[in-house]
């Protein structure tokens, strides 16, 4: 039986993956411990909810072929789950676009999904300047693991291999100036990088996190410019 937890399916989206009408699979699990992360249920409480089975969920899939053409696995972090390559390749049998969203903390899986060309599109989350990421994680990161992910992705876009982003949830109580100078440095001639506004309508995991002041529209675009001639293409989402 696929080693795999999905606690959750959006039958169709038009947001979460670029230009693609997409299935999101909220898988459960993580290895961080964010503070304002959306998906609590998701590492606390993912014994409350069913799984729904890798055999349910391709049954949908082969229902609704027609009219989906990408599926986004996210969670938690997808890469914790062991059977999450046998089910990248049970989808990409299916001629089905792959988009993963990631820590970046299992560059060994990140790797094996690229040579084996199971993913499409790769969002990487850049939690924070690297000597900051403890604070920001809740726990204790390998950076090396996180720089090498961050070298595979990037490599593998110029390849022409995926497309991929890096990306940032923003908060002003972990977030200085400075940390984004480390972050351009960091990811230095990657293609793109998006600026996440936080947003506290959700549960959190620590919901001392909802009464967070936010950084402005213009300050945001104030942090773009340390991305120049760094980075392809900064965006604010």
């Amino acid at each position: 039986m696929m080693d795999i937890h999905i606690k959750g399916i959006v039958k169709s989206s038009l947001i979460d993956y670029p230009n693609k009408i997409a299935t999101v699979v909220f898988l459960s699990k993580c290895n961080f411990r964010c503070g304002y992360c959306h998906n609590p249920e998701l590492i606390f409480h993912e014994d409350e909810f069913p799984d729904i089975t890798p055999e349910e969920f391709f049954t949908f899939l082969d229902q609704k072929r027609k009219w989906i053409d990408g599926v986004v696995l996210l969670g938690g972090e997808p890469l914790m789950h062991p059977g999450i390559l046998e089910f990248m390749r049970e989808i990409k049998k299916r001629k089905i676009s792959i988009k993963l969203d990631t820590n970046g903390t299992f560059p060994g899986i990140i790797e094996k999904a690229i040579t084996e060309q199971l993913v499409d599109y790769i969002a990487m989350d850049i939690k924070n300047n690297l000597a900051k990421y403890p604070e920001t994680v809740n726990t204790q990161v390998n950076s090396a693991n996180i720089k090498k992910s961050i070298a595979l992705i990037m490599d593998a876009g110029k390849k022409g291999l995926i497309e991929y982003e890096f990306r940032t949830t923003v908060l002003p109580r972990l977030h200085a100036p400075q940390d984004f100078e480390e972050i351009a440095t960091l990811i230095a001639g990657a293609k793109k990088y998006v600026l996440q506004q936080f947003k506290s309508e959700q549960d959190l995991i620590d919901n001392a996190f909802k009464d967070e002041k936010t950084y402005t529209i213009k300050e945001l675009q104030g942090f773009t410019k340390l991305f120049d001639g760094k980075v392809e293409t900064v965006e604010i989402r």
